[in-house]
């Protein structure tokens, strides 16, 4: 049989060799389904949040992670000076972060030009 009979996967098109490579990284894995679960969270945020990330609450200001609030409400990250749920401003952030993103992009590939 000849070595010129049937080319493997990885020698056929350039396009098929990079995604065999990308497969094989367990970073670029890693990295994409961080990606994924950032866009998850930033779609569903409202959902997801357990407050508004706007909401004050003067009496449960400096709540450290995982402290009883008003109600027996339970802060997973504690909430910042002002009362506000911490988690809640996080996941809210994604949802700017995601959206800020390709704003970005397109602005920083128009000075290069």
């Amino acid at each position: 049989m000849s070595s010129s009979s049937t080319p493997s996967a990885a020698a056929g098109r350039p396009s098929s060799r990079v995604l065999h490579a990308f497969l094989r990284n367990p970073l670029a894995i890693s990295g994409v389904g961080l990606f994924g679960l950032t866009l998850l969270v930033a779609l569903f945020a409202p959902a997801l949040a357990p407050d508004a990330y706007d909401n004050q609450n003067v009496m449960g200001r400096l709540k450290p992670p995982l402290s009883t609030g008003p109600g027996g409400r339970v802060y997973l990250l504690g909430t910042d000076p002002l009362g506000r749920d911490m988690l809640s401003r996080i996941i809210y952030g994604a949802r700017a972060s995601v959206s800020v993103a390709p704003d970005r992009r397109n602005s920083s590939m128009r000075r290069s030009m």
